[in-house]
């Protein structure tokens, strides 16, 4: 089953923060969304000790990404991960020491079902 949601995190050197910040992307924590409903791509930038999948929940769908050569920028780890998704829609989260909010994932997959292109709600006057 494709997901409805793939979501990228990027972390370099953040062992203790990465499964925290993923833990606050998945139920229990997000509500009213299903394991089914995303996927999660960890995006390790580089780190001097690897991130492995086993920190992370078994039950969910997590695929982790080693990018060595990707300098200080997350924009190459970022792009590779994306290059893994499957999900009808992607979110970034760069920093992997975030907290996701209860019912952000409900509510993002809400946002993409009531408009077509939810990246294109900009006030027509503020579009370039």
């Amino acid at each position: 089953m494709t997901p409805s949601l793939s979501i990228v995190v990027v972390g370099f050197d953040m062992a203790r923060e990465l499964p925290r910040t993923v833990r606050s992307l998945l139920p229990p924590y997000q509500r009213d969304i299903a394991l089914s409903d995303i996927e999660i791509i960890v995006a390790d930038s580089g780190s001097h000790e690897p991130v492995r999948r086993d920190d992370f929940p078994r039950e969910a769908d997590i695929t982790v990404l080693r990018v060595d050569d990707g300098g200080v920028s997350p924009c190459r780890a970022v792009n590779r991960a994306a290059a893994l998704a499957r999900g009808d829609h992607i979110a970034v989260v760069i920093d992997g020491a975030r907290m996701a909010s209860p019912r952000l994932i409900r509510t993002a997959l809400e946002a993409a079902r009531i408009h077509p292109d939810p990246a294109d709600l900009a006030a027509p006057e503020t579009k370039l």
